[in-house]
């Protein structure tokens, strides 16, 4: 993922996903599934007790859901949320728009879908 306003390191982390879940799936295909649920536990504990408290929001898909979004983040603006990771433009661009508290991310998606969207821009005449 990335922040607002960072330029690292997007295809890196793009790629070390894949390669993450390349070997999950190979440790999943051949684990017994006992341990492979106790593994998704561990990980899972040791993800609550590291990161601090972040959002995930994902598509908005209909103008009808803003209204419920503007009242969730005017609750959410003071609590201990460190950050928001998004996936729409839209929600992106509003989150950094009016609701400069937050630690605005977006995900991996999102970096891909702007990368395709402008592929597909420039192949245009």
């Amino acid at each position: 993922t990335i922040a607002l306003g960072y330029t690292g390191d997007s295809v890196l982390n793009s790629l070390s996903d894949i390669l993450m879940m390349a070997i999950g799936f190979l440790f999943a295909a051949r684990a017994r599934t006992w341990i492979s649920v106790a593994a998704i536990i561990v990980m899972e504990v040791g993800c609550a007790l590291w990161v601090r408290d972040n959002l995930t929001l994902n598509i908005i898909i209909v103008d009808s859901e803003l209204p419920a979004l503007f009242q969730m983040l005017n609750k959410l603006i003071n609590t201990s949320i460190d950050g928001i990771i998004v996936q729409d433009l839209g929600l992106f661009y509003i989150l950094s728009t009016y609701f400069k508290g937050f630690k605005v991310h977006a995900s991996t998606q999102l970096t891909t879908l702007i990368m395709l969207l402008l592929a597909s821009y420039v192949k245009l005449p």
